[in-house]
């Protein structure tokens, strides 16, 4: 969404999260009470956008508190702030706590994959953190799909972890090769600059290709490393 929406978004979620969470707070405890679970969604949502994971927190605990059971939605918003504090074993249970409500029915919907191969990706990605390639790859094995960009471009960077340059340029082809129209994020061309000089080949116009995205498109931030490796 356009950062005007998003602010348009946060300011209508925001002026509604307090009353809503008092009238909840009405309800007697044996009540069956409304759950703020889209709403607490929407100002989380909102504030991660804008590089503001405390305040993503402060919002999904305090919906979490009147939930009768956790929601995947609020646990992988809480992991993903998690995860950008730096706090990557609380992000790692929350991500593990996803995939354990996998096939549980919810009476508001899941977002697709967040009990599945979003945490996945997330959980692969944290193994790369620690070294672990071979967890990340298992962690990968048949992603695909509208997640199939984000889970080549980690499996290619198991790959080469393990210095298999060979096996992470076979996992990037395809998105090298794809339609002119699509415009890859700079991993992909700093995976790809990584690959060449493991193979023997440097190719330096990969990672100026890189170095000339905007810092937001980095997927991954970590990978601007490999431009400073060059």
């Amino acid at each position: 969404a356009r950062a005007g929406d998003r602010a348009r978004s946060e300011t209508v979620a925001r002026a509604a999260f307090a009353p809503v969470l008092a009238c909840i707070d009405a309800f007697s405890e044996r009540a069956l009470r409304p759950a703020p679970v889209q709403l607490a969604y929407v100002l989380a949502t909102c504030a991660l956008a804008r590089g503001d994971a405390r305040d993503a927190l402060a919002t999904l605990e305090a919906a979490e508190r009147r939930c009768l059971e956790p929601h995947p939605n609020l646990l992988f918003l809480a992991a993903s702030a998690r995860e950008r504090l730096g706090e990557t074993d609380a992000a790692e249970r929350l991500y593990r706590a996803c995939l354990a409500l996998d096939g549980r029915r919810f009476a508001i919907p899941v977002n697709p994959g967040f009990t599945a191969g979003a945490p996945r990706l997330r959980l692969a990605s944290l193994a790369l953190l620690r070294g672990d390639a071979g967890s990340a790859l298992e962690l990968l094995e048949g992603i695909g799909g509208a997640l199939d960009l984000p889970a080549r471009l980690l499996r290619a960077e198991a790959r080469l972890v393990r210095r298999d340059a060979a096996n992470a340029l076979r996992e990037l082809a395809p998105l090298l090769a794809g339609p002119a129209s699509i415009d890859p994020p700079p991993d992909l061309f700093a995976l790809a600059g990584w690959a060449a000089a493991l193979s023997g080949s440097r190719e330096p116009s990969l990672l100026d290709a890189a170095r000339r995205a905007p810092p937001e498109r980095w997927i991954e931030p970590r990978r601007k490393s490999l431009l400073r490796a060059d």
